[in-house]
């Protein structure tokens, strides 16, 4: 994403762990699955806080702002457009598409 911001990858580890998995069949070691699944809930909990983080950053700035016109609209609703998009093309990373 834009600004430095990126989503916390997945450790390789759990990568392994769920790539392996074979939906429930041969599980393997219930600990390893186990610390994958809370793995998975806590990395999910931190993007979520990330991108709510991220997509409200400018909200309070620009109601404080005076009105400067149309051309500061369109602006904020470019930028908010370029977050957004963003963030869509992190959402389709490997990593995003394993927790999902």
């Amino acid at each position: 994403m834009s600004d430095s911001k990126k989503l916390d990858k997945i450790d390789e580890q759990y990568k392994k762990i769920a790539m392996n998995y074979n939906g429930g069949r041969d599980k393997g070691n219930d600990a390893e699955y186990t610390a994958m699944i809370n793995h998975f809930k806590a990395i999910f909990t931190k993007w979520n806080e990330t991108i709510t983080t991220w997509l409200g950053d400018d909200v309070p700035n620009r109601m404080i702002k005076e009105d400067l016109g149309p051309w500061s609209e369109l602006e904020y609703w470019r930028l908010r457009m370029q977050k957004l998009y963003c963030l869509a093309q992190e959402m389709r990373s490997p990593d995003c598409n394993l927790v999902y």
